[in-house]
């Protein structure tokens, strides 16, 4: 019942011609497509709108499906599934080999892949009266007995499907997803959006409208969103079946096609859908992993004509034609620079049609500090290490490398004698000193006394007088000596008003403030004149 709502026996057509573009010509070819016309019965189904409309006679249908693991094709597991089974098309290859290659194993691989690892222990049921129904509720646990956790998530969750024989009567009420007939029995589904821990369990509260309040009565397959099949439970129901019951399924089947032709696109692969895996299948010629031609074997895997000039992706080989049976014949060697793969090797050279390794890479860094080796698929490795070194610093000790540099500790220069230090500090507040001249104190001279003869401080005597006394020479002078009358030349002298207490402060204060010299020296009282 649940395959049939979507694979049916018969497809309206709405045209049975169909009009082909010719690109070149751009003139439209049309094109007659064999069909059948409805009768009565496909009417009374719904399937036809009239007797005689035109269809497709199937057992199949044209939509997109998750058909899980089994039924991938081109790396996704939406399938097609359209069972055309008189439009021509070759018996079905189930997808992955694993059931056989029959009808029957087609149908079974509709299952897709349910969680061997996966344990369902099922609680008592509980019944509440609702109305003129019953809700029974029952909690089932999952436990992951694997040592891997199984990856779930709200885009790719695990399903938990209903299967099997269910009691009569009972629907799922809170069911996160229905069958592929919209039904809430056979096919519908929880979710589970969280991983499940290796060893961990989840618990799901499972709701039934159980009209009857009989015992429930159902299975349950655990499917992670890769092994996921909408038809799980068809394909559950068709492998719970006698032996005997699945051969009149399959005869049914069989009688249903026109000429021996059956396509399923869900579980078939047509000739070269495999082309390009690198192993060669039913229907191929070669397959040399890839599905690109000019290398002999061409892109839909069969054999290149003999004579076909040929690349055999070998660099260090001048190449030749194909020899019609997938081989390319080499005609020569050369010596062309390669790559050997090896990030230790330098300037690689082509030689017997391989790819041979230089000198050696030069991985020294110059630092005694890292152990330098190569690593094939890298390259350079410098690696630190904590030898002895030399940082070049006379004022540390005890030099050693870490981290990837050389590095000492501080050398203590103290020798014990106090004289030295002293002198030392005494050098040190010098220096102290000429370095911060507003802030350090000048020490205040000792102002010299005012000869009591007034401000003449010096003679300039000529060759005439040089022979008289000075002290001579002074008692002839008046006291007042700056309003006496001008000394003869002989006794000429610089006067000057006598200083007084104020102006000598004032003198000294400006000579504090002139900058300091630069070797300092004890002050001395001058003697008079």
């Amino acid at each position: 019942a649940a395959c049939a709502s979507c694979h049916t026996p018969f497809h309206p057509l709405e045209h049975t011609e169909f009009v082909l573009s010719n690109p070149q010509t751009n003139v439209g070819l049309p094109l007659r497509i064999s069909h059948h016309v409805s009768d009565a019965d496909d009417v009374a189904e719904g399937l036809a709108s009239f007797v005689g409309q035109p269809g497709l006679r199937t057992w199949g249908d044209f939509k997109l499906h998750k058909m899980g693991a089994r039924l991938f094709s081109n790396n996704t597991d939406r399938a097609k599934t359209a069972e055309l089974w008189d439009a021509g098309s070759v018996f079905p290859y189930a997808r992955d080999g694993s059931l056989g290659s029959d009808l029957r194993a087609v149908i079974r691989a509709h299952g897709g892949v349910s969680l061997d690892s996966v344990t369902v222990d099922f609680g008592p049921q509980a019944d509440v009266p609702a109305g003129a129904s019953t809700v029974s509720t029952q909690t089932v646990t999952l436990t992951n007995t694997s040592a891997d956790a199984i990856a779930a998530s709200p885009n790719a969750p695990i399903r938990v499907v209903l299967t099997g024989a269910i009691t009569s009567g009972v629907h799922a009420l809170n069911a996160d997803g229905s069958g592929p007939g919209g039904g809430s029995r056979q096919g519908a589904f929880w979710l589970i959006k969280a991983p499940i821990p290796a060893g961990g369990t989840v618990a799901l509260e499972l709701l039934f409208d159980n009209p009857n309040a009989l015992p429930l009565v159902y299975d349950l397959a655990v499917q992670d969103n890769a092994g996921y099949s909408e038809a799980v439970a068809a394909a559950q129901a068709f492998e719970a079946l006698d032996s005997s019951l699945q051969d009149d399924i399959v005869a049914f089947l069989r009688a249903q096609m026109t000429g021996a032709k059956f396509g399923e696109g869900s579980g078939g692969l047509g000739v070269g859908a495999l082309c390009g895996n690198g192993v060669v299948d039913p229907g191929e010629e070669c397959d040399d992993g890839n599905t690109v031609s000019g290398d002999c074997c061409s892109a839909i895997c069969f054999f290149e004509q003999g004579g076909c000039a040929c690349n055999d992706a070998n660099v260090c080989t001048d190449d030749g034609t194909c020899n019609g049976t997938g081989t390319c014949q080499v005609v020569g060697f050369n010596a062309n620079p390669c790559q050997d793969g090896n990030a230790c090797t330098t300037a690689d050279t082509c030689a017997a049609g391989v790819c041979v390794g230089g000198p050696s890479l030069d991985c020294d860094d110059g630092n005694p500090c890292t152990d330098d080796s190569c690593e094939p698929n890298s390259g350079c490795v410098h690696t630190p290490n904590t030898a002895p070194c030399d940082d070049g610093n006379a004022c540390t000790t005890g030099d050693a490398c870490g981290g990837g540099r050389c590095m000492g500790q501080p050398r203590h220069c103290d020798d014990g004698n106090p004289a030295r230090r002293t002198t030392r500090a005494r050098t040190a507040r010098a220096m102290a000193a000429r370095r911060s001249p507003a802030t350090t104190a000048t020490p205040a001279r000792p102002t010299r006394a005012i000869p009591p003869w007034g401000a003449c401080t010096r003679r300039i005597p000529s060759p005439a007088t040089t022979a008289t006394s000075a002290r001579a020479i002074r008692a002839t002078r008046p006291r007042d000596a700056c309003t006496r009358p001008t000394p003869p030349l002989a006794t000429m002298a610089i006067c000057a008003p006598p200083p007084t207490p104020a102006r000598t402060e004032r003198a000294w204060a400006v000579r504090r403030s002139s900058a300091p010299r630069e070797h300092p020296r004890p002050w001395s009282k001058q003697t008079p004149p």
